[in-house]
């Protein structure tokens, strides 16, 4: 999942002819020294919720495209640093655990107990996860 402010303004930043969502007070840092432009008016992280993305990774695509790869709202999220969206990892952390919980996706272990990724993992099976 990937987690945003329900509360907090995101925008559409326009660079290199690619669109990114960031939160709005966020935008001017994350793209400093570079010509960019938003497209539309700020908006809610509610507007977000159940938005679907692609992965950056396709390793587990199949198992979980019904049930994660989608936008999730959360309190947790802040604006302090980073871009206002939260990656979210059910295995790895108490908010992570608890969206998971709450979003009814299984439980994904990708590190073995010795923190080496499993074989699904397919780029990088055997190396050091952690």
């Amino acid at each position: 999942f990937v987690a945003v402010g329900p509360e907090i303004k995101y925008v559409k930043v326009v660079y290199n002819n690619d669109t990114y969502i960031v939160a709005e007070e966020r935008a001017e840092t994350i793209f400093k020294d570079k010509e960019y432009t938003i497209d539309g008016k700020p908006f809610k992280g509610t507007k977000l919720k159940d938005a679907t993305y692609q992965p950056l990774f396709p390793y587990f695509v199949d198992a979980y495209k019904k049930d994660a790869f989608r936008v999730v709202t959360g309190d947790f999220v802040t604006t302090g640093d980073g871009t206002g969206l939260v990656h979210i990892a059910p295995g790895f952390g108490e908010d992570d655990f608890r969206v998971g919980q709450e979003e009814g996706v299984p439980l994904l272990q990708h590190v073995t107990m010795e923190g080496k990724f499993i074989s699904a993992v397919t780029d990088f099976a055997g190396q050091d996860g952690g």
